[in-house]
């Protein structure tokens, strides 16, 4: 029977009298794949599904057949290899020559929907967008050649947290591989993956028919940990499934490539250092990871799923004891060799133990620490951060989970896997126990959304919101979209428009600021607030009407018009219901940063200032190594001493151990100017290191020149250290004689005035800089726009609704 008709029965009746051929494409982070349906009105029953292999040009001339396409990109010779043969040129990357975003690519998935161009690579391959339609194009080309039978729609899957900008970049992509943009849709992957499950284990749902279960979707992949909350009806035979939206996780950035990179950088190079008798320092940040990562990369996802795939083995057999892990090691055979800046470095059959592999997932299988913990070469998160965050913007406990469908090839690992069940431990888990149905689950999933489309103009799934939407007036609110209701809303491409709210008050020369908020529930929880300046003149009760519509992918196109007038307000508010924001504030404007800094026309002054700002952003994601990195060229290009650049390299070597330049840098920033600061760090350092006749030195002179509160805090601890008591005492009174009131000073200041206190042992003194310090923490943001007013409701007007 056809699996399709389960749910539509009159898809043995549909009324096409053409063969239709669709394909759904997964475009993945680490790797792609494709599956194509062939649907014959001979036979309306039989599907025809099909995971395509692909042959894959490989350097050495050889082809490698595969449903998996790794989305690596890569141009060696004036030639393009794109899947398996790009792969194994990132693994000689060294000897080639070839340099991430230049002439070789990959990952580029998550630099979609950002302003990041690869200036040094050639014309057409400048942008995510670019790169990926490079691998979209080599996929579809392969299908169109796979049948004569043309392809009438393809469908594209994204990680439902992708933005809007994102969703454009990967149309963009299709367009550029040459897929006809009016054939061609986007798929969520969560959605997708709950299609092909769906499809192959319908039994799981359809003892549950006409009841409503919470569906949790875990996708781990190789770069992205997507994770969506679904109330999901399944009803009975011959109507769509219905979703309805809960919560999508903020966190995509996170995959089996950081455990890899974890590898390489706690395990390979720490070898590779110890085998070659290099010290701490004499391989530096670019080194590590422009140059041995990306050589190393394979070797590590090699070592892992070979290590995982035995685990798992001896697991099902019942063999996976405390000793045998002790004695799992993976091994890697041949010699390396990679020469970094004329150092020959060799490692002969790189291994990896379980417990090696073990260490490295407690942060990513870590319950409490759930921030994103990021180093210079990788980032640290545990798959527990998505999974809590989807649960509480759902506001969900775990126990209301039902159903818990696992896939993505990371959450294959074992110690993922029995992690997550444990989480969810009062849910259904739903897993595929072949990893190659696994790898290509979300492709089918497309596969069959497109395939439903073509044939009825509407998914196997429908999408519904979840809670009611609402704008915010005087007198209450006016609901947009109820809850329940089918999306898009209203249906096709049509928009609502409501007449029922006005200008609440009368100006003649000033703009009325109109507080514009969109709330969401019977608790009217805020989603979205903003302002509109009416320009004057406007009276009170001149009419407003409110155009708008939010689509399946859950966009919500927002227009105010001031009736009769061309005035308006428009925006396009991104998943009001499911709140998917980036919390990586500092590592958005460190991006943005990078993008400036490209621009030709920035002056070298201008551009070491804002190299300085970037090498500030690394340091505070605690990417210190490539803050040194950035540091370094910020001072090249200003071509002269800068003393804050100076004692930002002191402070970011410090910080990674290597005091010998952190001195250096320090003592070359005191050079160049007579600010302080330098010279105080310096003594601070000096005094952790044990140095405290140097430490005096130091700081004594800094007195001389500035009699700041926390150059005799400093003073007087190091009396303390050296047993001078009295000179403890002197320096403490010294202190609080130059300090000033507590509220004027900065928060470094109130730091160290806290620190002095704290040596005096004065309570009073304590007592008062904390609860400045929890003053300024808990300081509020000002109103939100305190002189804007809310719509009023218009008085005797019954609500009008009209279809564009």
């Amino acid at each position: 029977m056809n699996k399709l008709s389960v749910f539509i029965p009159e898809l043995l009746g549909a009324q096409k009298n053409r063969h239709i051929r669709v394909a759904g494409i997964d475009l993945g982070t680490t790797n792609s794949t494709t599956t194509e349906i062939l649907w014959t009105p001979q036979q309306p029953g039989s599907l025809k599904t099909r995971c395509l292999e692909f042959p894959q040009r490989c350097a050495n001339g050889q082809w490698v057949r595969s449903t998996l396409v790794p989305s690596v990109v890569a141009i060696q010779d004036e030639g393009v290899f794109i899947g398996q043969g790009a792969k194994q040129l990132r693994s000689r990357c060294l000897d080639l020559g070839l340099a991430q975003n230049r002439d070789l690519f990959y990952e580029c998935k998550n630099d979609m929907g950002i302003r990041k161009t690869y200036t040094r690579a050639p014309e057409g391959f400048r942008s995510a967008a670019e790169v990926s339609g490079k691998v979209l194009g080599f996929l579809h080309d392969a299908i169109r050649h796979e049948s004569p039978v043309a392809i009438s729609r393809t469908v594209v899957t994204v990680p439902a947290s992708f933005q809007v900008a994102q969703r454009k970049d990967t149309l963009q992509a299709a367009c550029l591989a040459g897929i006809d943009p009016e054939a061609c849709d986007l798929l969520d992957e969560p959605v997708a993956a709950f299609l092909d499950y769906l499809m192959l284990h319908r039994q799981d749902f359809q003892r549950h028919a006409g009841q409503y279960k919470k569906l949790l979707v875990f996708d781990f992949g190789g770069g992205t940990c997507d994770v969506a909350i679904f109330s999901v009806y399944v009803p009975d035979e011959g109507f769509p499934v219905r979703i309805f939206p809960l919560a999508v996780s903020r966190y995509h950035r996170l995959g089996g490539g950081d455990i890899d990179r974890a590898i390489v950088h706690e395990v390979l190079i720490p070898r590779l250092k110890t085998l070659n008798d290099l010290s701490q320092f004499d391989l530096n940040y670019d080194d590590k990871k422009e140059f041995l990562e990306p050589a190393l990369l394979g070797i590590a996802e090699e070592l892992k799923v070979q290590l995982c795939d035995e685990i798992t083995r001896l697991h099902r057999q019942g063999r996976l004891e405390a000793a045998t892990r002790e004695r799992i090691v993976s091994t890697c055979p041949g010699i390396f060799t990679f020469t970094v800046r004329g150092l020959q470095l060799v490692i002969n059959c790189p291994q990896l133990t379980a417990p090696e592999f073990e260490k490295l997932l407690v942060p990513f299988l870590d319950e409490d620490l759930l921030y994103a913990r990021e180093t210079d070469y990788r980032m640290v998160r545990s798959v527990f951060a998505p999974l809590q965050d989807a649960l509480d913007r759902g506001r969900l406990d775990r126990t209301a989970i039902d159903y818990c469908l696992m896939l993505g090839g990371s959450s294959r690992i074992l110690q993922v896997a029995d992690a997550v069940k444990k989480f969810f431990s009062s849910a259904s888990m739903l897993t595929y126990g072949d990893p190659a149905a696994l790898q290509t689950a979300i492709a089918r999933g497309a596969a069959f959304h497109g395939l439903t489309l073509e044939l009825f103009g509407h998914g196997l799934v429908q999408p519904v919101c979840y809670d009611r939407i609402s704008l915010r007036t005087q007198s209450g609110t006016v609901e947009l979209v109820p809850r329940g209701a089918d999306l898009p809303f209203p249906g096709g491409a049509h928009y609502k428009h409501l007449h029922d709210i006005a200008v609440p008050t009368t100006s003649v020369t000033e703009d009325v600021e109109l507080k514009v908020e969109i709330v969401a529930g019977d608790e009217n929880r805020c989603l979205y607030r903003s302002v509109w300046h009416i320009p004057a003149p406007v009276n009170k009760g001149d009419p407003l009407c409110i155009r708008y519509r939010y689509d399946e992918s859950q966009m919500l196109d927002l227009c105010l018009m001031l009736e009769d007038s061309d005035e308006c307000f428009t925006d396009c508010i991104e998943n009001p219901l499911t709140h998917v924001v980036n919390p990586q504030k500092a590592m958005i404007r460190a991006l943005e940063l990078e993008e400036e800094i490209l621009s030709p026309d920035l002056a070298g002054g201008e551009a070491a200032r804002m190299m300085l700002e970037l090498g500030e952003q690394y340091a505070e994601l605690g990417q210190k190594e490539k803050a040194i990195s950035v540091l370094k060229k910020a001072l090249k290009t200003n071509g002269a001493p800068d003393e804050f650049i100076l004692n930002r390299l002191g402070i970011c070597c410090k910080d990674i151990g290597d005091f010998g330049r952190a001195e250096k840098f320090y003592r070359e920033a005191m050079k160049a100017s007579a600010w302080t600061g330098p010279a105080f760090n310096l003594a601070l350092m000096q005094r952790r290191n044990g140095q405290h006749p140097e430490a005096i030195e130091t700081i004594d002179e800094v007195i001389k020149h500035e009699d700041e509160g926390a150059n005799f805090v400093l003073r007087a601890q190091l009396a303390s250290d050296t047993g001078s008591s009295c000179e403890h005492t002197k320096h403490l009174a010294s202190a609080f004689r130059s300090f000033g009131p507590i509220e004027n000073l900065s928060d470094w200041a109130l730091g160290w005035y806290l620190t002095g206190a704290e040596e005096l042992k004065d309570a009073e003194k304590i007592e008062a800089a904390k609860a400045e310090q929890k003053r300024r923490r808990e300081k509020k943001e000002p109103d939100f726009c305190p002189g804007a007013v809310l719509p009023e409701c218009r008085q005797g007007l019954q609500l009008k609704l009209q279809f564009s």
